[in-house]
């Protein structure tokens, strides 16, 4: 939370009558045309709110104009020294493209949210009729579906991106015999390797698989097999399995409204509690599944945070329960990403809170409405709880406005904390502790980033605290494990890093259930960084598998329509080496099912095994039909070599990574 190191109130910026006579205009005016309409316009995040706005249709028409006029002015480099030149001209040419979409043209910052991708789709649209052989075409699918993926909004889950990507690929092998563009023959690998980056960020937002419910599934309060009065149906989002765990919302929301009733009846006959039990009692059966004791994800928790707040939303501001319920729904709402319920709530809190801080300076009182125990008021202890409060839930808004990428308005709450005292924030209730850590409003605005090495220090201390208080199997501790895990990377503790990540996996497997969409997504990561490393380094990824067993499918090149393109399976090379012998995956008519094929008909698939004519082992990264040049990556080595197809050996043992040799 925010610590105040001052006892400075914080003023009213102005009076109520100097912001009634404050001209606002009626419509913004698109810094482009400079003109003011109803045409659909956007803001950027980083510029005033007076000078930002511009048309959707002025940024299309300015970004179109300037991508036919670079295109027009670009010129290639007249020869390739190597791969990575390659690769550097190829970003530049992209980010010639991209630019005059998704950045802002008056200060350069990237747009984001859903600017982002409305801005995306325009790209795309403009570019699609030129079909997947044109780079330009290539760009503007890749920026849309990255556009789509780091802003998924609610559900946080979606198929589109990666059927997209999948369909685009199809489209871009099937016109292999078209004539190509200059430019696109030139970037094809590059093109390749955006391709097989773009599924791989695609697949982490496809939705996790579910098991169907099981036919005896009921309600476990209701008992009830079939959707409720209201039309929801049985729901599960907790870490049981089975049959057991559905429920229907509104059951639970009457359950925990039981269980709030319930509990304030015991602290009224005297039952001594402090102020964090208290409010871990009344959130938990709003956040918490009582059969498996983990929090319940997704949507499910989110409608039913905003039903905790409702139901007591109308009780003293004081209350115990109303407080409890925006605390819950604020921490709710950023798990889920659903930022703008939560910046409504927030701003209406801290408007209530204001205003009643002007009553209480006014009249020295408060409306019996909104406080317990109005009438009998101590005036600078209210005032301070106000000034904690109101300090608390700006430090929640700046956060939402963080998640979302509206980095000026969290800025603008920042210097807003500024002003009313704040100059610190520390990650804990005793200052200088172990693992406690403080930042600075300056360095905020500055956007300070923490090192690795403190952040390492701070997350084991918040591991061992959250421990002590939830058990060891709280879901919080498994996302902390897993980000410590990568801070542990990025301090070079590779091995301890990876080995951290698959016990998380292990954890989450065991505590939340295979299907789990944080196991999901816990081990989709894990695999990535798994063979990442096991690629660029040689060695074993800790706790993975080192053999990579042989690949020997490959796809037939012939002038013979009926061959061209069958799927073969290389069983050896002759005894000459001229030649591999091959059986045919599927019956060919009149052929026999084992032929022998010079190697240079022969397409091999990604990750086969080869060796390359400086007896160097190395995997298949890609095959360009162009030139007929394998891109092979040698082990030990992250950058690319190309060599012709009948200059590489086809190795048909399995290959220790960690060894370098064949098996």
């Amino acid at each position: 939370g925010g610590e105040n190191n001052s006892t400075m109130q914080p003023p009213l910026k102005e009076s109520d009558e100097e912001k009634e006579a404050s001209p606002l205009p009626c419509l913004p005016c698109c810094w482009i045309c400079s003109k003011t309409n109803e045409d659909q316009s956007v803001l950027c995040h980083n510029c005033d709110i007076s000078n930002g706005h511009a048309h959707i249709k002025c940024i299309v028409n300015q970004a179109r104009a300037k991508n036919e006029k670079d295109y027009c002015n670009y010129k290639m480099a007249t020869a390739v020294e190597d791969e990575k030149s390659l690769e550097i001209e190829y970003k530049s040419f992209k980010l010639m493209l991209e630019e005059p979409w998704l950045k802002c043209g008056r200060c350069g910052e990237n747009y984001c949210g859903s600017t982002e991708k409305l801005l995306a789709d325009e790209f795309f649209e403009y570019y699609k009729i030129r079909g997947g052989r044109d780079i330009r075409t290539c760009i503007a699918v890749f920026a849309q579906i990255k556009a789509h993926c780091r802003n998924l909004g609610k559900n946080k889950w979606s198929k589109q991106p990666y059927k997209k990507i999948q369909l685009f690929k199809q489209v871009v092998e099937s016109n292999n015999q078209a004539n190509e563009a200059k430019v696109f023959t030139r970037f094809k690998i590059q093109i390749e390797n955006d391709i097989a980056a773009c599924m791989s960020i695609a697949e982490f937002s496809l939705p996790p698989k579910t098991t169907p419910k099981p036919p005896e599934a009921a309600c476990w309060i209701c008992l009830d097999d079939e959707p409720d009065e209201h039309g929801e149906s049985l729901e599960r989002t907790c870490a049981c399995r089975g049959s057991s765990g559905y429920c229907h919302i509104n059951c639970i929301a009457n359950f925990a409204a039981q269980k709030n009733t319930t509990f304030m009846q015991r602290m009224m006959t005297g039952m001594s509690m402090s102020a964090d039990e208290s409010s871990k009692e009344l959130s938990v059966p709003w956040t918490q599944c009582p059969t498996c004791n983990q929090d319940y994800t997704g949507t499910f928790a989110w409608r039913l945070a905003v039903t905790f707040s409702f139901q007591y939303y109308s009780y003293p501001y004081n209350e115990l329960r109303r407080q409890v319920s925006i605390e819950t729904l604020s921490r709710v709402c950023l798990e889920t990403s659903q930022y703008d319920t939560g910046i409504g709530a927030m701003k209406k809190e801290i408007n209530l809170i204001r205003t009643m801080r002007k009553e209480l300076r006014t009249d020295g009182k408060i409306a019996s409405g909104f406080w317990v125990d109005a009438g009998d008021l101590n005036t600078q202890k209210t005032e301070q709880q106000l000034c904690d409060d109101d300090t608390k839930y700006c430090v929640y808004l700046m956060g939402f406005y963080k998640a979302k990428g509206e980095t000026k308005l969290a800025n603008d709450v920042l210097r807003e904390l500024k002003i009313m005292g704040v100059e610190t924030f520390v990650t804990s209730d005793k200052p200088g502790v172990d693992g406690s850590l403080q930042f600075s409003i300056e360095d905020m605005l500055n956007d300070v980033k923490l090192s690795p090495d403190k952040s390492v220090k701070w997350r084991k201390a918040e591991i061992k605290r959250l421990t002590k208080e939830f058990g060891k199997d709280a879901p919080k501790i498994l996302d902390h494990k897993f980000s410590l895990s990568q801070d542990l990377m990025q301090t070079k503790s590779v091995t301890e890093g990876i080995v951290l990540m698959f016990e998380v996996v292990g954890d989450a497997t065991r505590i939340l259930g295979p299907e789990h969409p944080k196991t999901v997504e816990y081990t989709k990561y894990t695999t990535m960084v798994t063979q990442s490393f096991s690629m660029s380094s040689g060695k074993k990824a800790p706790h993975s598998s080192n053999i990579i067993p042989p690949q020997t499918k490959a796809r037939l090149i012939s002038d013979i329509p009926a061959l061209n393109g069958k799927e073969v399976n290389a069983v050896r090379y002759t005894k000459d080496g001229e030649k591999l012998i091959v059986d045919f995956l599927e019956p060919i008519p009149n052929k026999p099912n084992r032929v022998k094929i010079p190697p240079d008909q022969l397409v091999f698939g990604l990750q086969t095994t080869v060796m390359t004519p400086g007896k160097k082992i190395g995997m298949i990264s890609s095959f360009d039909t162009e030139t007929k040049k394998y891109s092979v990556m040698p082990l030990g080595k992250m950058a690319m070599e190309r060599y012709k197809q009948n200059k590489l050996v086809i190795l048909f043992q399995a290959l220790d990574t960690q060894k370098g040799a064949l098996v």
